[in-house]
């Protein structure tokens, strides 16, 4: 998790010194290509699903859809990309948080 943080930044550091989107929109579109890897059977309805969990595939969706455009050339706004990048920078960090954060004390 640490790392994927690690590779967001590098990310948002070449998007801007270079002024090059490119790594946002790849590391865009691997991270939604796995969570809906991952999430496969709420999306064709395998199991209940919980509002959450629709929110972040529908993010994942235009995330996916709006950066794999963009790497083939079609013009798309940029706050499209960085909102997307930025939901799932913040998601990432309150994961981080709450991994080490939580205690299993109170477990029994």
């Amino acid at each position: 998790m640490v790392i994927l943080l690690l590779v967001h930044g590098a990310a948002l550091t070449w998007a801007l010194r270079r002024n090059d989107m490119r790594p946002v929109h790849l590391l865009n579109v691997a991270i939604a290509a796995v969570i809906l890897a991952y999430n496969a059977r709420a999306i064709t309805g395998g199991f209940g699903y919980d509002d959450w969990l629709v929110a972040l595939i529908a993010i994942a969706v235009i995330n996916l859809i709006g950066s794999a455009l963009a790497l083939v050339g079609v013009r798309i706004p940029r706050a499209i990309t960085w909102t997307g990048f930025g939901i799932i920078v913040v998601l990432n960090v309150l994961l981080i948080a709450f991994t080490f954060l939580f205690k299993f004390n109170r477990l029994i």
